[in-house]
């Protein structure tokens, strides 16, 4: 059995809810795109509708994306401020610091694709 100490337990509970808060990354991005997907559908009829429903999944991205982005950066400070090394047991240090990465560059595809949004609703 694994005795841990209070400082993986500081780093574990962290990382949970790094990964807890990342998960509400995924489900707020895809509901916001299923309501802009929706948006597009012939369902609607009138034309305020459809802008309603495109209004409201570019924010929920956006609310998202800026979510996501405090989260990762939170967390980042925190691996270089406390190091996520080989003291901590349980996390393997090198795949905090890939976790970090893929996430980063998981924003910034959310961000492109949100730029790529915008720029066809306003041209």
């Amino acid at each position: 059995m694994i005795e841990l100490t209070q400082r993986d337990s500081v780093a574990v509970s962290k990382y949970s809810v790094y990964v807890s808060r990342l998960r509400n990354v995924f489900q707020g991005t895809s509901m916001g795109m299923a309501l802009i997907g929706f948006s597009q559908s012939t369902l609607i009829e009138k034309i305020e509708s459809k802008k309603y429903f495109l209004g409201i999944g570019v924010s929920i991205i956006i609310i998202t994306f800026l979510y996501g982005l405090d989260n990762v950066t939170d967390y980042e400070q925190y691996v270089y401020k406390y190091g996520i090394n080989d003291s901590v047991v349980i996390l393997d240090g090198k795949s905090v610091y890939n976790d970090i990465l893929l996430y980063k560059g998981m924003l910034v595809l959310l961000l492109i694709i949100l730029l790529m949004i915008m720029f066809n609703i306003l041209f």
